[in-house]
């Protein structure tokens, strides 16, 4: 039979070792075996002042609680992978901050965001740049697994020639819940796939969102003032629920194929959804509201006789008791030697055979 009588004894005798490995922790804390750390602006209140210094001392599976306050940083490199940079909207410690907390870019031509490994989240910050023009680059992301961007805004003049959000040879990306106000390219996504861009609001810029990949969902996204709002290049990408108004070309499709463009909103813009040779198989445009746009809608290029467009349903401004014409140009290439070869424009038409009598109720738009 086990005796219990040293049992006292023998627990005190455990807790004085595991006493003596104990290192008191100040702001930092543990929680399911991830550090959090914390900055704040003013000092004593967190871990640390600065974001940059928080990513140094930081290893994966770690979230850095930056709190309310301005913060004066660039080129903000991430090399450790696996970590969440969450804006906390409050005080730490003493003081009167509240709100998102505030990167301030302080330098002209600098990144702020330089992303590089997998597994990685930036959730609750406001980017602004209080010292007026800059560049390059607000986020850049290369050759990474899993980025998350949300719960973000970032302000800037339209003016500033920036590319604010560029993302290149990567897989699994979400932007979700962001305004994005100002900048000349304010979401740039090349040569990367599984991407998915919702929620999200773009104003004031010359291009709202470009997209040149595949299998990409772009859904519940506002964009405004932009010359060109959403272009796409590739394949497999499923457009639903956008709103788009007050733009130049409102969705531009080049060289696409198998697009599923639903239930977006298409208004005031000087051409609602434009195809730009594009071999579109599997193209279906539906359930749209395409109203008052300078063209609703137009399809040119060398490849579009060999296409199958599919207009069905959608709302063209009015009421039609007749099909709606879609006017289209298709391109003659004609070859001279040793010459660049001349395009011959040849008119070509498709329909949308049943046009909507009246316009879907798409949320977000009065």
């Amino acid at each position: 039979m086990t005796s219990y009588r040293n049992k006292p004894l023998t627990i005190g005798i455990i807790l004085l070792f595991v006493g003596t490995n104990i290192t008191p922790l100040v702001s930092s804390e543990l929680t399911l075996g991830n550090t959090i750390i914390t900055v704040d602006d003013e000092p004593g209140d967190a871990d640390y002042t600065s974001i940059k210094e928080a990513l140094n001392h930081s290893n994966p599976g770690d979230t850095i609680e930056v709190y309310s306050g301005t913060y004066n940083e660039s080129n903000i490199t991430i090399m450790i992978p696996n970590l969440t940079l969450k804006g906390i909207p409050n005080e730490l410690g003493d003081g009167n901050d509240s709100g998102k907390p505030i990167i301030d870019i302080p330098y002209q031509w600098y990144n702020l965001l330089i992303i590089k490994v997998d597994n990685i989240s930036i959730i609750g910050f406001k980017i602004i740049s209080s010292q007026g023009d800059y560049g390059p680059r607000t986020v850049w992301v290369s050759n990474v697994k899993h980025f998350y961007f949300t719960n973000n805004e970032i302000l800037i003049t339209k003016e500033t020639l920036v590319e604010v959000m560029v993302i290149s040879k990567s897989t699994y990306i979400t932007i979700q819940n962001n305004l994005v106000d100002g900048g000349q390219n304010q979401l740039y996504i090349q040569e990367s796939h599984n991407c998915r861009i919702l929620n999200n609001t773009f104003v004031n810029s010359d291009f709202g969102i470009t997209l040149i990949g595949s299998n990409m969902t772009v859904s519940h996204n506002l964009i405004n003032n932009s010359n060109e709002a959403l272009a796409i290049v590739g394949s497999n990408f499923n457009l639903t629920q956008n709103i788009i108004y007050n733009c130049g070309y409102g969705i531009l499709v080049e060289m696409g194929s198998h697009i599923v463009i639903d239930r977006n909103e298409l208004r005031n813009n000087s051409c609602g959804v434009a195809f730009l040779d594009t071999r579109a198989f599997s193209t279906k445009v539906t359930r749209n509201n395409i109203i008052r746009n300078n063209m609703d809608a137009i399809i040119v290029g060398s490849s579009i006789f060999f296409s199958n467009f599919i207009f069905r349903e959608n709302y063209w401004s009015r009421p039609h008791i007749l099909p709606k014409l879609i006017l289209g140009f298709g391109i003659v290439l004609l070859p001279f030697p040793g010459e660049v070869p001349i395009g011959i424009p040849i008119p070509w038409f498709c329909f949308d055979w049943h046009p909507a009598q009246e316009p879907f109720d798409i949320p977000g738009m009065s």
